[in-house]
């Protein structure tokens, strides 16, 4: 419970619109953050889905909007075989991100119609 406390405390601070680098103990580059919020339907079970997140993304979570399991990989094709499990009821998030190589994300998951809500910040460099 403690940690669930203390982790939304952390990503309230993080995904604060405006707030800059330094602000959230970064070094001395200022950063302008914009957060986002989007949302993923994975029509079918088992059909792989892709999310291009931009290329200045700095933080991303991502959850199921349901209590149902997901998956997701780096590479087209993957996501039935190589791939990480997020387990239903729990969220998958990356923080410190230099996306410039690898911004599709592809998802999938065993239940139909399931929507991922996709939350993300991107920073642009003084």
């Amino acid at each position: 419970m403690v940690y669930k406390v203390l982790f939304a405390l952390v990503m309230l601070v993080i995904l604060t619109p405006g707030i800059s680098h330094s602000q959230w103990g970064g070094s001395n580059h200022k950063d302008n953050i914009d957060c986002s919020v989007a949302s993923l339907t994975l029509t079918d079970a088992a059909t792989e889905y892709s999310y291009t997140f931009p290329r200045t993304t700095g933080n991303l979570a991502v959850k199921g909007r349901t209590s149902a399991a997901f998956q997701y990989c780096w590479t087209s094709a993957g996501s039935g075989t190589t791939y990480v499990t997020v387990p239903a009821g729990s969220q998958w998030y990356l923080e410190s991100l230099n996306l410039r190589h690898k911004r599709i994300t592809y998802f999938q998951s065993a239940t139909a119609g399931l929507v991922l809500e996709i939350e993300y910040c991107t920073h642009d460099k003084q």
